[in-house]
């Protein structure tokens, strides 16, 4: 996924699934949620808020963009594992 052309920065999820902890060390400009990501937009601004991370832009995606076949991450990830063990069998 880090290697997807606008992506700045991509990281596995944390173990204590602590998500806002993450976002404060990265300090984003935006979160984007994809249509399947199951935030509550207004709940996660409220959290931000609290730790005083008034900055950040909080977006979902409605739907998914189906001009291209890879439209989301999990569809990456598929695909990437997919070519793999295609190359290695």
């Amino acid at each position: 996924i880090g290697s997807i052309k606008n992506v700045k920065e991509a990281r596995l999820g944390r173990s204590d699934n602590d998500t806002l902890k993450t976002v404060e060390e990265i300090n984003p400009d935006i979160i984007l949620l994809g249509p399947d990501q199951k935030y509550d937009v207004n709940k996660l601004k409220s959290e931000l808020r609290k730790k005083g991370l008034n900055n950040i832009q909080v977006k979902r995606i409605k739907t998914y963009y189906d001009k291209y076949e890879l439209n989301s991450s999990s569809k990456i990830k598929k695909e990437i594992i997919k070519q793999y063990k295609k190359n290695v069998e």
